[in-house]
């Protein structure tokens, strides 16, 4: 069963208005940390070029999206992005000014025609946020000077690939693509290039970028268990157990509780957007369908060991993840599997040095 429906950011709002009120004034002044310095998990094993395929083909997990390399439209894309970035005001001059702003810029519909915004500010503005202050801390801890640079460029690289799969061979008007180079990414940067900004999410909100395992498939020379996700874990006071929330293509919300230390072990439910359709081809409007999911995941420091994903989607009913350093030796790789209906079956094997191999 699917439905269809725009990301729906109640959950977050509700942490974060949650959070606001009651992080005490002693963990805004800790120094913010997204990686954490840990040996193992996703934050072991993040770095520029995790984050560039994961954010880049983070649309490939759609069904509606053609995964395969050779099938990919990357000059049609480049054009066209290029094209509206280019000429702006015309892309938003055809689409419609007062619908631009109403649909991309401002809070104010929640339909697949006017909630096009809600993306924009959990996905752009938050997890982009997240994900450059990310980079910068991970150039910083190898000694690389000038990390805020070397970060914005990883971000722009990111971002332009991101926006290029999103395009989809379309030719013509994309002010999606206007909207988030323009406003939502460059407003994720200088957001979260406030320290204030960076302490509340990482030491009250402890966010952390939950991607999966990018990987080759040499089977079909497909890139398949390619996603970018932010999980954010709001601790309630006096107590082991934590909200929680993930954003990317859908919508986890469940309960954390800490054990043994610094172990985390998360319940959560939800959807996850799996197919679109154009529904208006001269604005490239898109209806979205979406299907039920929970998942179970394992979190050691907010860096994500493993997790276990169940969907109602024929081709994807379970999806196990395990990340680089889990398994024994600190340089164990990480393996994933997915499994569907009719014995459709992929997997395959990561390293920390970013993209694997499958089957």
């Amino acid at each position: 069963m699917t439905r269809r429906t725009p990301h729906s950011p109640a959950a977050l709002s509700a942490v974060l208005a949650l959070a606001l009120l009651a992080v005490p004034a002693a963990a805004r002044q800790r120094e913010a940390s997204f990686l954490r310095g840990v040996d193992r998990g996703s934050a072991w094993a993040y770095g520029p070029l995790v984050q560039v395929a994961n954010e880049g083909f983070d649309i490939l997990q759609w069904s509606s999206q053609d995964p395969r390399i050779d099938h990919l439209t990357f000059r049609v894309d480049a054009r066209n992005v290029t094209s509206n970035l280019g000429d702006p005001f015309h892309a938003v001059r055809d689409y419609g000014a007062s619908d631009f702003v109403t649909h991309e810029l401002l809070p104010l519909g929640f339909t697949d025609e006017t909630g096009q915004w809600i993306p924009n500010y959990t996905l752009h503005l938050v997890g982009g946020g997240i994900a450059h202050a990310s980079l910068r801390e991970w150039f910083d801890d190898r000694g690389v000077e000038h990390a805020w640079a070397w970060a914005s460029g990883v971000f722009l690289a990111q971002s332009f690939l991101n926006e290029m799969m999103e395009n989809g061979g379309r030719r013509g008007n994309n002010v999606d693509a206007v909207a988030d180079v323009y406003v939502f990414n460059p407003a994720a940067v200088a957001l979260f290039s406030n320290a204030h900004v960076r302490r509340f999410f990482a030491n009250t909100l402890n966010a952390s970028i939950w991607g999966l395992q990018p990987t080759l498939l040499l089977s079909d020379g497909t890139i398949r268990n390619a996603g970018q996700y932010v999980a954010l874990k709001w601790r309630v006071p006096g107590t082991r157990v934590y909200l929680f929330q993930q954003m990317g293509l859908g919508s986890l919300t469940g309960v954390s509780v800490s054990f043994a230390g610094e172990y985390h072990a998360t319940v959560a439910a939800g959807y996850r957007t799996w197919r679109a359709t154009t529904v208006d081809e001269f604005r490239g409007l898109k209806a979205v369908e979406s299907a039920p999911m929970a998942g179970f995941f394992l979190d050691y420091r907010h860096s994500l060991l493993a997790s276990v994903l169940v969907a109602d989607l024929p081709a994807e009913r379970v999806r196990v993840n395990v990340y680089p350093g889990v398994l024994g030796h600190r340089w164990a790789p990480g393996f994933w599997a997915v499994a569907g209906d009719g014995g459709a079956a992929s997997f395959g094997l990561t390293t920390r040095i970013g993209l694997g191999a499958g089957w």
